[in-house]
């Protein structure tokens, strides 16, 4: 009789091999792994493998993952995360240094939260930061929570954290934090206008032109407008400026339109076609004009 082993499940007390079969679980193996794990109690074990027989082993393989990892950052000091855990002295409660007790506790709100929240956006945090790693203090969160429940998280006066605040209000939270780190007070941050950055098509004149229209309009570049614009011309000044019309020079010291006024010849031609698009010298583009008229001019 001294080998039975008596065990209390929902209530009901009586033989391992008794609540076994009631439950549908293999009594060797349960009373294989309860003889090999003297740490864990014997009802635990039956829980555990109530556990192993309604949720899959992928589960069960995640649940195992978070908590391996949460001992490293906890105890093993070679651990890329340990300085900001068991170097501050954040520590794990006895029951959830065996993983069938962490089980037990949490992966039934495990699966709810995956069910919610999806797999890869559930993530095991602590209500206090600076608290252990037990059950009271630790609750599934998704990627979002938790980085809003970081030590160096900035927070208003609501307790809102800065990044949560900026991502319902539609603010920059670099821009947000750039002005923090220069010096500004927060209310200050947060309350001041962010001048939006735009492309020079973008920029609107008093008119109600884009740049791109009023260079269209005006028959002039809108890379020359945008310079004039960076330049702290005021609007009426970039209209109204007349563009400079260039000066070619021929070898003769003779400018290209006094020459062709004196010959007769069609300058807007020459200066648009043959130096603009054809990428001429003034002295090429006279050449190329003359010899093209006089092919014209040939029977």
């Amino acid at each position: 009789m001294s080998n039975i082993i008596l065990v209390e499940i929902n209530g009901i007390i009586d033989n391992l091999k008794n609540q076994c079969e009631r439950l549908g679980l293999n009594y060797k193996q349960v009373s294989e792994y309860n003889r090999l794990h003297k740490e864990i109690d014997t009802k635990s074990v039956v829980e555990f493998y109530q556990i192993k027989s309604i949720f899959s082993y992928k589960s069960r393989r995640r649940l195992y993952t978070i908590w391996h990892n949460m001992k490293n950052r906890c105890e093993n000091p070679n651990h890329n995360a340990y300085k900001n855990y068991g170097d501050r002295g954040i520590k794990i409660c006895d029951r959830w240094k065996y993983f069938e007790y962490f089980c037990i506790d949490m992966i039934y709100s495990y699966q709810q939260h995956v069910e919610e929240y999806g797999e890869k956006n559930t993530t095991l945090d602590r209500i206090d930061y600076n608290g252990n790693y037990e059950l009271s203090n630790c609750k599934w969160a998704t990627i979002i929570e938790q980085v809003n429940n970081r030590r160096n998280t900035i927070r208003l006066e609501n307790g809102e954290s800065l990044s949560n605040y900026c991502r319902r209000n539609n603010l920059r939270y670099r821009t947000i934090m750039s002005r923090l780190l220069n010096g500004w007070e927060i209310d200050e941050a947060i309350n001041t206008p962010i001048q939006t950055k735009c492309r020079h098509n973008d920029r609107v004149s008093p008119t109600g032109e884009t740049m791109s229209q009023l260079a269209k309009r005006l028959g002039i570049s809108k890379r020359l407008l945008d310079e004039r614009f960076r330049a702290g011309w005021d609007w009426d000044k970039i209209i109204n400026t007349k563009v400079r019309e260039a000066i070619y020079y021929l070898p003769c010291n003779r400018t290209l339109r006094q020459h062709c006024i004196i010959n007769n010849y069609d300058y807007n031609l020459i200066a648009s076609y043959y130096i603009k698009k054809c990428n001429l010298s003034p002295h090429e583009a006279l050449a190329k004009y003359l010899e093209n008229k006089q092919k014209k001019n040939t029977p």
